[in-house]
């Protein structure tokens, strides 16, 4: 799993299918329910979504502060479930 900052400013989590099985998750896009190898995590949404949904949910998704703790919820339960990986510096 790779953390990113989506150009909305949420977060957002790179995954593929297998680590979406420590969530217990069929890995389908909550959107379109296609079943990508790859995808996104996006806590603010607390949704899985395929490559083409997330650049959908980019270009018309409004940043509110008022999101901040919702998003930091289902993050810190992405992370404690999900291994990071080590970027290198």
């Amino acid at each position: 799993m790779k953390k990113l900052v989506g150009n909305s400013g949420y977060l957002a989590y790179e995954v593929d299918r297998v680590e979406l099985t420590l969530l217990r998750s069929p890995g389908m896009c909550d959107t379109c329910s296609q079943r990508p190898f790859r995808g996104y995590l996006v806590p603010v949404l607390n949704q899985f979504l395929c490559c083409e949904c997330y650049k959908e949910f980019e270009s018309f998704i409004k940043y509110y502060e008022s999101d901040i703790p919702i998003e930091r919820k289902n993050a810190a339960y992405y992370e404690k479930m999900i291994p990071m990986e080590v970027q290198d510096v």
